[in-house]
């Protein structure tokens, strides 16, 4: 099937300046992100912005979010043993005081919350480091630390989707880049790439609807503004050890 989907090749806005609509220019594909999420803030609970990953390393899941959905901010870490069934993890909410902020455009600041015994951080700089520490419910201490490459010349889909005028969302999917890094949880440590086997990392940002803001790596927002960020993380054959008292 053949379609006529216009690829951007200069930075665009994706809103008009007000905010209100989307921007016409802003239509179509890029093959790195390209948009900003130019949307003025108030957006009654209707724009989201989020940078999400989710890091799959053999029998091991880990996933994190870094969000501010309009009303309120949300940060995360979840982790599940798919051999034992254990999950564990930290969620933490925020007011919306500017405590979780992602900016108009993607990878442009670093995405960090240091809140409620949840620490995490998202930063780009030839590439993508995710750094948490957090503690478990029961008490024990946690952390991940996982790299993600980017490749020289690595191309990424970046589309806006456009319900109509005032309701869109812009997303950026990026394929097929090496994730290194270990999950710690008390006495437990699962190392992630490296001898333990290839790890690969699916990144998805999003843009918003009508008047939105979107920042990290996605975002997504009916109108009113607001900004999003979106990404996954998949890694294979995670290894899971004993950590000693050095690594733990």
């Amino acid at each position: 099937m053949t379609t006529n989907e216009r690829e951007l090749t200069e930075p665009v806005d994706l809103c008009t300046p007000g905010g209100e609509r989307l921007n016409p220019a802003a239509r179509g594909w890029s093959r790195r992100p390209l948009h900003r999420a130019n949307l003025p803030g108030g957006g009654a609970g209707r724009n989201k912005r989020w940078d999400y990953w989710a890091v799959l390393g053999g029998d091991i899941v880990v996933s994190s979010v870094f969000s501010d959905i309009d009303l309120l901010g949300l940060a995360d870490v979840y982790w599940a043993d798919l051999t034992t069934g254990a999950s564990g993890g930290r969620a933490i909410v925020t007011a919306r005081d500017g405590t979780i902020h992602l900016p108009e455009v993607l990878s442009s600041a670093p995405l960090v919350v240091d809140h409620d015994l949840l620490a995490l951080s998202i930063i780009d700089d030839e590439g993508t480091r995710l750094r948490a520490a957090w503690t478990e419910a029961d008490g024990r201490a946690s952390r991940l630390d996982v790299t993600v490459e980017l490749p020289a010349g690595h191309e990424s889909l970046n589309v806006v989707i456009p319900w109509s005028d005032e309701e869109f969302n812009f997303t950026s999917k990026h394929q097929a880049r090496v994730a290194r890094g270990e999950l710690v949880v008390g006495d437990c440590r699962w190392e992630i790439g490296g001898a333990a086997g290839d790890a690969w990392v699916c990144s998805t940002p999003a843009a918003a609807v009508g008047r939105t803001t979107s920042g990290g790596t996605g975002a997504a927002v009916r109108a009113g503004p607001g900004r999003t960020s979106l990404g996954c993380s998949s890694a294979r054959n995670g290894r899971k050890e004993r950590a000693s008292p050095r690594t733990a």
